[in-house]
Parts: C-alpha cells; structure tokens; sequence
C-alpha cells in the first residue's frame, strides 16, 4: 500500500533539531497557545529559508 510522504525527505528531520527553531516555537504559540493561527515566522516565505538551516534540520 502507497503511503503518503512514504519517500519524502521530510521523514528523515531530526525532531530534535526541528524543535530548536524560532518557528517552532512560533508554530505552538500561534496553534496552541494564543489559538490565534497567525505565526509570525522568521522568513516571508520558503524560498527566502537559507540552505544551510534547511541542512541543519537533517543533521
């Protein structure tokens, strides 16, 4: 059976170092916390996310 994502790199993101970002945190606050689903994250948009911090992620 196909699973979704099954072979997407996503999979391989160290949770620990996902945690460690400011848009994590922003992430819960605006989902959890304020409930007000409206992050404010670090860059305006995914092209602007530099490579090295996506790397970092897989580490």
């Amino acid at each position: 059976m196909w699973a979704p994502f099954s072979c997407c790199p996503v999979r391989r993101v160290r949770p620990s170092n996902m945690a460690r970002t400011r848009d994590f945190d922003e992430g819960v606050r605006a989902l959890l916390v304020d409930k007000d689903h409206a992050p404010q994250w670090e860059h305006a948009s995914v092209a602007e996310v530099p490579r090295e911090v996506v790397t970092a992620l897989f580490e």
